[in-house]
This record gives C-alpha cells, sequence and structure tokens, in this order.
C-alpha cells in the first residue's frame, strides 16, 4: 500500500512538473508567433480535447483536422499521465523526428532569431521555478512556520561526533560558528545547511561558562549527501521531544513481534531510562544485544510492559518516529506580502544549496 501511495505522488508531481514546464515552452512560442499545433496534458492517445477547428472532441483527431490546425492548438488530455508535450512547428523533438525540409517559414521555430529560440528552450525551466516560487509562499501564507523555541539539548547520541567531542545533555548552543542562534530551527540550518561542506564550532553554555567544539568536516560529514548519516554524525536532540511511536507492524518472528508490541503504541522507557526520542531509543536497545531488557509503552492510554531478548545486532524489529514536538513553540503566520518575501528567499536558499551540493560532487 505504501508503495503505491509513493508511487501515485511520484506520477502527480511529474505530472505537474512536466505540464508546467511544457506549458513555458508553449507560451513562449505563441509569443513569437510560432505555431504549436498541440498542448498535451499527458503523453500516448488523446482521450479528448478542443480546438477551434472542430471544437470538443473525444479520441484521436481526425488526420484532415489535425492537417488544417495552422495557427490553432489542440488541446487535449492524453492516456498516459507521466507528463506532457508542446508540439511546435518547425522543432525536431521527441514528438517529430523525421528530417524538417523545404523552405523556412514565418511561423517555424527554425526562422526565428537565436535569442527567440533560446527564449522558448529556456521558458519551461523558467516556469518551474515560478511554479516552485508559488508552492513555497503558497506553503509560507497557508501554514507559516512553526519554530522550536529552545536551543538546549535534551539528548546526545553516543555513536554521534557530537557525543566523542564531549557535547552533553542540558548544555545550550549558543553559536554555531559565527551566528548565534535563538531556536532549533536556527541551530539546523547552520549546521546542516550553511556549514555541512566545511569545518565548524559549536558554541554551548554549560553551568554559566561557554565551551566550543569544533567539528571536522571529514568526520562530520564524510557524505554530505548521505543526510541521514549527517542527521546522525550531529546527534542532537532539543528539549521538548514527547515520545516515540511505533509506525508499522513489527517485523514477523522478530523479538518485538513475539513480545506482542503493535503499530501505534507508544514507547516509554527501557529499564528505567525514559526513551522520549528515536535516538535515545535506539541507542537503549542496540547497547543490550542479546541481553533481557524491559520495554514499557502506553496503548489507548494503558501502560505496559514485556521483557524482550534483542537479536545479536541489537535490533528487534521495529519502525519508529518521534511524537510530535510538545516543547515551548510559536508559530510565526505570514500576510500574502511576508510570506511572498519569505518563500522567494526560502526559494534562493534551497536552489543555492542544490548547486552547492552538485558542485561538491565535483571539488569532494
Amino acid at each position: 500500500m505504501e508503495f503505491l501511495t509513493t508511487l501515485f505522488y511520484f506520477i502527480v508531481v511529474i505530472f505537474a512538473l512536466v505540464s508546467v514546464h511544457e506549458f513555458g515552452h508553449f507560451i513562449a512560442a505563441r509569443m513569437f508567433g510560432i505555431w504549436v499545433p498541440v498542448y498535451s496534458i499527458g503523453m500516448g492517445r488523446r482521450i479528448f480535447g478542443w480546438n477551434k477547428i472542430n471544437g470538443f472532441s473525444f479520441n484521436n483527431l481526425p488526420d484532415e483536422i489535425e492537417n488544417k490546425l495552422g495557427a490553432n492548438t489542440d488541446y487535449r488530455l492524453s492516456l498516459l499521465p507521466i507528463g506532457g508535450y508542446a508540439k511546435i512547428a518547425g522543432m525536431i523533438d521527441e514528438t517529430q523526428t523525421e528530417e524538417l525540409t523545404g523552405p523556412m517559414q514565418p511561423w517555424e521555430f527554425r526562422s526565428k532569431s537565436w535569442w527567440k529560440k533560446s527564449i522558448v528552450i529556456c521558458a519551461g525551466v523558467f516556469l518551474n521555478f515560478v511554479l516552485a516560487a508559488a508552492i513555497f509562499i503558497g506553503i509560507k501564507y497557508s501554514e507559516g512556520k512553526e519554530i522550536r523555541d529552545t536551543t538546549t539539548i535534551s539528548y546526545v547520541r553516543q555513536s554521534s561526533v557530537s557525543a566523542k567531542l564531549g557535547v552533553q545533555a542540558g548544555d545550550k548552543i549558543i553559536a554555531v560558528g559565527d551566528k548565534k542562534v535563538a531556536n532549533w530551527e536556527e541551530v539546523e540550518h547552520e549546521v546542516y545547511g550553511e556549514n555541512i561542506d566545511r569545518d565548524f564550532t559549536l558554541t554551548v553554555e554549560r553551568g554559566g561558562t561557554q565551551q566550543t567544539f569544533t567539528y571536522r568536516r571529514e568526520e562530520f560529514a564524510k557524505d554530505a549527501s548521505d543526510y541521514q548519516l549527517v542527521i546522525k554524525n550531529f546527534g542532537l536532540v532539543p528539549e521538548g521531544q514527547s515520545g516515540v511511536r511505533i509506525i508499522d507492524k513489527p517485523v514477523a518472528s522478530h523479538p518485538a513481534d513475539k513480545m506482542g508490541l503493535q503499530k501505534g503504541d507508544l514507547v516509554t522507557r527501557i529499564n528505567d531510562v525514559p526513551t522520549d526520542n528515536v535516538e535515545a531509543l535506539t541507542d537503549n536497545i542496540h547497547a543490550n544485544p542479546e541481553k533481557e531488557i524491559t520495554i514499557y509503552w502506553k496503548r489507548s492510554g494503558q501502560e505496559m510492559s514485556a521483557k524482550v531478548t534483542p537479536d545479536k545486532d541489537g535490533t528487534i524489529g521495529i519502525a519508529l518516529n518521534d511524537e510530535p514536538y510538545s516543547g515551548k513553540k510559536h508559530r510565526e503566520e505570514y500576510s500574502l506580502a511576508q510570506a511572498f518575501g519569505v518563500g522567494i528567499g526560502e526559494l534562493f536558499t534551497q536552489t543555492r544549496l542544490y548547486i552547492k551540493n552538485i558542485m561538491m560532487i565535483f571539488t569532494g
């Protein structure tokens, strides 16, 4: 079921991206007087469509109609929801692969100047950029942004770089590099976004004094493209996490399945150690391979417990996720004008980080 859901959203995203992309080519071509006989949402066989010659119709167009479209466009929905296309007169592409013969016509792509051709070709990418901007702006306007108002650490993953450096639970992060931070969103942005490809320092306050820890890139982000590995290497959890939920049925015949854990159970502690985040829970299970432990959990408000012995690799066969953050937080709401500024800013930030990642492929 999860595969089908993923496949569905993949098709929807590709459908939207390619259709918008091709619409960019369509608009630019029409702007320069280039004929576009077909604009199709979807690929393959025509289901239905509309044009000025014969109006609305089902199935493929008869050849005599398709050949008489001229400056008109047949707007159609096609069978396969894997994108779309704009068929541009005088351009050899995936919809027209035969060699163009005869004299150039003023309504053809090939008759236009180089700068007009460039605009037609680049218009698809430009419209995708506009779509991305609209999505960012829409999300910011409709949902705002949730800010976790803390920089205090509640847990340090045992095998993380942070643990090796000596960062401790209870430390309050006050700066990443030379950038002061006031909430956890700023911490994550500076660590995962701005400093992932370089050495950086983390300054914390502990017992009224400041301590600074230096993260070396070769230890912290050996492979910056492996985002989950980078998160594990950082290994810091903010205060305010409220528990760990089992998000799928335990693996059959594994310890969790035999002991009776179920999807939806809220794990609260292992032995006498509270586990309010995934890192704490997995660390405590991994630390006890082939050793009996007691797991406590809640189901429909009722507290339950059972003894279990993790496998030799320190696992019991469960998939986990943190409960929604319940610490101090606030939501920033944006007017349409504010959402425009914040959304465009975030779009440029994400674009810059994407380009940065591509450059890192070549620079190491």
